[in-house]
């Protein structure tokens, strides 16, 4: 899944709602544990994003991306339950 919003609608809270929507969503099932997700390195921002909604940073995986500079991404994941 992927989830972006376009630029002229950043900074409205589209994004904190896409994902709060996708995580409630995850939460009903007992069956996931946790959510994790991939950002390119160098994206500090989406990655601040993320941080700032519970995630955390799980280290980088190395060429990750075949066709896009810088190819490194950052491994984020977020506990949903305990169990």
């Amino acid at each position: 899944m992927t989830i972006n919003v376009l630029a002229a609608y950043r900074r409205r809270g589209i994004a904190s709602q896409l994902l709060k929507y996708i995580l409630d969503k995850a939460k009903l099932d007992p069956t996931i544990k946790e959510v994790y997700l991939h950002v390119q390195v160098g994206n500090d921002e989406a990655k601040q994003f993320y941080m700032s909604h519970g995630f955390e940073d799980h280290g980088i995986i190395k060429d990750y991306y075949k066709r896009i500079e810088p190819a490194d991404c950052f491994i984020l994941k977020m506990q949903l339950s305990q169990n």
